[in-house]
């Protein structure tokens, strides 16, 4: 719909995510080294880093792409999944957010996290809290009059 806008995943929340899928203090080795790579990608700041850290969470995927990708099968309904499975999704996640991860650098204005669109947001879900006995029109006019009147005091 919008093919000119530039699109940046939010670094805190694909590092969150890994964490969630994989645990603060993983078992496995191969978790261990997945955790803390997804752990540095908040600290990217320039092109050259961000190379480096691409090149290395390849090599780290070529490395164990056998692991990671690893199925264990039912031998009674011969249904099939994956072994390691937060690993496995851990790392889908990275490699689908790859091309949208770094956008942030090549335009200064693009923060590479929401937290503040977030907080932003937050403020307009309280104020509709206060009015929940609002119908649905009436709050799509709610929302487009808190924005603008919010949009006045930025300027």
């Amino acid at each position: 719909m919008f093919p000119k806008v530039t699109v940046q995943r939010c670094l805190v929340h694909i590092k969150r995510q890994v964490k969630n899928y994989l645990s603060s203090n993983p078992q496995h080795t191969i978790s261990r080294e997945l955790l803390y790579l997804s752990k540095e990608i908040t600290y990217i700041k320039t092109i050259e880093h961000s190379n480096d850290w691409l090149l290395r969470f390849k090599a780290w995927y070529d490395t164990n792409f056998e692991y990671i990708n690893q199925k264990t099968i039912n031998e009674d309904t011969g249904r099939e999944w994956f072994t390691h499975k937060n690993l496995h999704l851990a790392t889908s996640l990275i490699i689908n957010a790859i091309p949208n991860m770094f956008s942030y650098l090549d335009n200064p204005d693009i923060p590479y996290t929401t937290n503040r669109l977030e907080s932003y947001f937050t403020h307009l879900k309280e104020k509709l809290t206060l009015h929940r006995g609002l119908r649905f029109t009436a709050k799509k006019n709610f929302i487009k009059w808190y924005l603008y009147f919010k949009n006045q005091n930025v300027k």
